[in-house]
């Protein structure tokens, strides 16, 4: 049985692939934004677009906050951009971001060349993939996982 966020990121990915097959390539990114908060609505999928996310440090609100491309279901942030390829640094910000926000997952979509590109960002805590949590949204490690830093896995999508 999948977990919440498998669940939650792979409808994400489905409607982000959706966007990709009736668009095309070329387009900039707000475009594509556009286009996938138009699938979002279809969908029923709770969103907020360009939201402000609250940055803690050392358990302490700080006044600024950074600005995700959406917040979906109140627990997902998704960037969305029209690269040519995914970073290592662009995914990092996205890991950062979610670290400094309490969040546990990230979501990368690049409307790259040829075919969209997606990135899938956990951030780990110490709750995470514990079973006895019961925890109806804890997210269970891919088995195709690589960890870095030992704090943040990537996951290919």
């Amino acid at each position: 049985m999948k977990s919440y966020y498998h669940t939650k990121s792979d409808q994400i990915c489905y409607l982000a692939w959706a966007v990709w097959h009736n668009l095309g390539n070329g387009f900039s990114r707000e475009i594509y934004a556009d286009a996938l908060e138009r699938e979002f609505i279809e969908a029923g999928v709770p969103y907020r677009r360009d939201q402000n996310i609250p940055v803690y440090y050392k358990d302490i609100l700080l006044p600024h906050s950074f600005t995700a491309d959406f917040l979906v279901h109140d627990k997902i942030i998704l960037r969305v951009a029209g690269q040519t390829e995914i970073t290592e640094t662009q995914w990092r910000e996205v890991a950062s971001m979610l670290g400094a926000s309490r969040l546990n997952l990230g979501i990368y979509i690049n409307y790259a060349d040829k075919k969209p590109e997606f990135k899938r960002i956990v951030y780990e805590t110490k709750f995470l993939n514990s079973k006895n949590s019961g925890r109806e949204d804890q997210i269970d490690r891919p088995q195709d996982e690589k960890s870095i830093d030992g704090f943040i896995s990537e996951v290919a999508v």
